[in-house]
């Protein structure tokens, strides 16, 4: 029943009431999504020209991707750049590998080069998609955009494009 906001261009972030009354900002995108095991879930989408399904992820820094959407990818020449590990917030860790994606595109919305690392993430495994493309869609996606909210009751995800930009602008790349 909450709404969360992240304004990257004032650098906060709100959670709300999702009954809340909430304003639009002109040129908002607006995706649909669906709930699954308690998180929102784009299934429209594709991932260089293949179908994906994202999982919004605030608790990741970066976008994770699992083995079938590397299975899919390795056909389109991706190019691997190195290997990672990721610390959980539990202090678990996890290797993968990094690359980029050329572009990611869900909703209306897309983004180039965005820097996404394959691992198996329990994530996929508790929402049954091991065996289908799917990407968690971490927090370096998501601070390409202005304004992100994410309204849970609703199952809506909003975007606001920076201005005097395309919303096919680079997202931003692993440090």
């Amino acid at each position: 029943s909450q709404r969360v906001q992240f304004d990257f261009r004032n650098k906060t972030m709100s959670v709300t009431p999702s009954a809340k009354r909430h304003r639009d900002e002109a040129g908002t995108i607006v995706v649909t999504a669906r709930a699954r095991g308690g998180r929102l879930v784009l299934s429209r989408a594709t991932a260089d020209g293949f179908a994906v399904t994202i999982v919004l992820d605030t608790g990741s820094e970066l976008c994770i991707g699992n083995e079938a959407l590397r299975a899919k990818l390795s056909r389109n020449l991706m190019r691997a750049y190195g290997k990672v590990e990721l610390q959980s917030v539990t202090g678990a860790t996890l290797a993968g590998e990094y690359t980029f994606l050329r572009e990611l595109k869900f909703g209306g919305a897309g983004l180039k080069d965005v820097a996404i690392v394959f691992a198996n993430a329990h994530t996929f495994k508790q929402l049954g998609l091991e065996d289908e493309p799917a990407l968690l869609l971490g927090m370096n996606a998501m601070r390409a955009f202005d304004l992100v909210t994410i309204d849970f009751a609703e199952k809506k995800l909003r975007l606001v494009v920076p201005r005097g930009r395309t919303f096919m602008d680079n997202s931003y790349a692993v440090q």
